[in-house]
């Protein structure tokens, strides 16, 4: 089922079945394969500990990004994603993790500002983080939002931008702006 509904908005998103084929096998098919395994895994073993849980929740957010490259990818924004994990660091509490922030100021300012530079949006994942070990963790309730806010902390940005009160990825606020666009 959650494949079927990323593959879903991922068609309507590209309206190109031959584009759609080409993304769909190059950025979600290992994603999907990696998460059955774990869940296999999981339920062959009959025990779900903290730190494979963290694993299976940082997919949706994976998951999200790639659908929001391939958004911005159709209207023209020249964008890369950005797995968190590869930025963030905190310590092992899988589930509700302490962000370790001298280091993830400087690898966010490490791996972000030449992005910037080159004027390409990082879509980056939020919620997830790696420990220092390299094991996934999770940022709790509210991460992604703590996601951006640390990036705006790190990239010294002017201000952030949250919008929750909308279901999926919206193109605005549409308590501001007609004719939203919803993916």
């Amino acid at each position: 089922a959650i494949d079927k509904t990323h593959r879903n908005i991922l068609k309507s998103i590209i309206g190109d079945k031959h584009k759609e084929d080409a993304i769909w096998e190059e950025k979600f098919e290992n994603l999907f394969s990696k998460l059955r395994t774990i869940a296999q895994g999981t339920s062959l073993v009959g025990d779900l500990t903290t730190k494979t849980e963290a694993q299976i929740c940082a997919f949706g957010e994976k998951l999200s990004s790639i659908l929001m490259c391939a958004a911005l990818d159709t209207i023209g924004i020249s964008n890369i994603r950005i797995e968190s994990e590869k930025i963030i660091r905190t310590d092992s509490n899988y589930l509700r993790a302490s962000v370790i922030f001298q280091n993830t100021i400087s690898l966010c300012r490490k791996h972000l500002n030449p992005i910037i530079k080159q004027k390409r949006i990082p879509v980056v994942t939020g919620f997830i983080a790696k420990d220092t070990k390299g094991d996934t963790t999770l940022l709790g309730r509210g991460g992604s939002d703590y996601t951006a806010s640390i990036l705006a902390i790190a990239l010294k940005a002017d201000a952030v931008e949250i919008w929750t009160d909308v279901d999926g990825i919206m193109s605005a606020d549409p308590r501001s702006v007609k004719n939203v666009v919803h993916w």
